[in-house]
């Protein structure tokens, strides 16, 4: 009965890691993914496609909306519910809101409108994210549970990023945009009641009136303690530059698949719900990886499996929109980056225990996500599609150098 009990637990807290994964994925794609798209619609080049993402700031940022979530409540709302339930409520009015400004922009004139929809849209799915940090990073205490853990967010986060880029891509393509975007409105309130009654540690500390120590006690004596760590400066450029090659290929591959003559309605089943299959078996065997050999070596040998995949988009160059040789390209592509994205996340839950130093974490991580988005189209204009790929694996490199000064031990012992 104990053993029974203890894997119903096990079932049910990786099920519960796996929905905040979900509720990650549902509102992190409308301004980075499904955007492009509609901007391509709009026929805006390149450049400005790349430039977009330099929206996602408010996002990258979140660790400044965590000192707030940590130490103050919501006026009015916390006052029927927790402090933590009361941000996320407020995070999905933002976030609502900024999805009714992007749907009735005119889709002529109005990008002026969209952009600042977006910002808002990233504002809230900011706030929102700090919120569940804590939950997400709660059981990851043993050296074990870091791939577990990995894999159930980012399973999630998979699941609910693909099924909001599936279903609006499809609703988009036979509607409208302004349809897709009310769409996601509402799958996001019906994840904001699925996600706030869950039982999500979280601080309940007083309301501190004075900001100065609301900011030194949750945001500079963490990082103070992870300054002290002996490999602190070598995993910055790790933290920063790790996902440089697939953050650049992802923003322009979708591009190029547009204008190679892929449907958005083709994509969306190609690229991304069959995609899906894979990105699930990748993430079951990098936290299957991780386990055997370790965070670090893990994070080499998967890095560049996925860099090289991105090869595979140059035959499409030639041969078209060959449906047949897109498959493969997704297969290869989605287990290797599944997998590749698991060990990078165990490597943040091994070195990360206080919320809002994930949240500084991921800030760098994602301010290295918009310099590489940012650029990509001005890389891909100047290169053309087929160096472009060509020169992908090439970003990969220096990772190898940061990576091998790594230590082993401290990656994998470090308390």
């Amino acid at each position: 009965m104990y053993i029974v009990s203890n894997h119903k637990k096990t079932f049910t807290t990786y099920i519960k890691k796996a929905l905040v994964g979900v509720s990650y994925g549902l509102s992190f794609p409308l301004t980075l993914v499904i955007l492009d798209f509609w901007l391509k619609d709009m026929n805006v080049s390149n450049k400005i496609v790349g430039l977009f993402s330099l929206l996602h700031l408010p996002f990258t940022c979140k660790f400044i909306w965590g000192i707030f979530i940590e130490n103050y409540d919501v006026p009015l709302i916390s006052k029927f519910v927790t402090r933590n339930q009361g941000w996320l409520i407020f995070s999905h009015i933002v976030l609502c809101l900024g999805i009714i400004i992007m749907a009735y922009a005119d889709a002529c004139d109005g990008l002026w409108c969209i952009m600042i929809g977006a910002f808002l849209v990233s504002l809230g799915d900011g706030c929102k994210n700090v919120c569940l940090y804590p939950y997400q990073i709660s059981d990851a205490s043993k050296e074990s549970e870091y791939g577990y853990t990995a894999n159930a967010v980012g399973l999630g986060h998979r699941l609910g990023t693909i099924f909001i880029k599936v279903s609006m891509l499809y609703i988009a393509d036979i509607f409208s945009w302004r349809v897709a975007y009310i769409f996601a409105g509402c799958v996001l309130l019906v994840s904001l009641l699925s996600i706030i009654w869950m039982d999500i540690p979280m601080s309940s500390r007083p309301n501190i009136r004075n900001f100065k120590e609301a900011f030194i006690n949750s945001f500079w004596q963490p990082l103070m303690e992870f300054q002290k760590r002996s490999n602190c400066y070598r995993l910055l450029p790790v933290l920063v530059c790790y996902k440089g090659v697939d953050f650049t290929a992802q923003k322009m591959a979708r591009v190029f698949l547009i204008e190679v003559g892929f449907s958005k309605s083709v994509i969306a089943e190609l690229f991304h719900l069959y995609g899906a299959i894979a990105v699930i078996i990748g993430g079951f065997l990098g936290g299957y990886i991780v386990k055997k050999i370790g965070v670090r070596r893990s994070m080499i040998y998967l890095g560049i499996a996925h860099s090289l995949s991105f090869l595979l988009y140059v035959p499409l160059i030639t041969s078209g929109a060959c449906k047949q040789q897109l498959m493969s390209i997704i297969i290869v592509e989605g287990v290797s980056g599944g997998a590749m994205s698991v060990a990078f996340l165990a490597l943040i839950y091994r070195v990360i225990k206080s919320s809002v130093l994930y949240g500084v974490v991921w800030a760098l991580c994602e301010c290295g996500m918009m310099c590489f988005m940012s650029v990509s189209g001005v890389l891909a204009d100047f290169l053309g599609w087929r160096y472009f790929f060509l020169s992908l694996p090439l970003l990969f490199i220096p990772n190898l150098w940061w990576l091998h000064r790594i230590k082993e031990s401290s990656v994998e012992h470090s308390s």
